[in-house]
């Protein structure tokens, strides 16, 4: 939200809707938003379906830190 008062985005009501709803503790809308900005950014490979739950969000989490050693 810093950066959107920073630098001038296009799109950036988009962002920052997406970003302030965050910023609140409210991921309800993750699958859209994460599409929304895909789509912005001309996406065709990576559509959301679904949200991870916990255990799929963990083992995920543990992968990427194995990939950065």
């Amino acid at each position: 939200l810093n950066q959107l008062k920073i630098n001038k985005y296009e799109d950036e009501y988009v962002y920052e809707d997406i970003l302030t709803a965050w910023k609140e503790g409210d991921y309800s809308g993750v699958v859209g938003d994460h599409n929304t900005i895909w789509r912005l950014q001309d996406g065709n490979i990576g559509k959301a379906t679904s949200p991870l739950n916990a255990e799929q969000e963990k083992k995920y989490i543990e992968s990427q830190k194995r990939e950065k050693r």
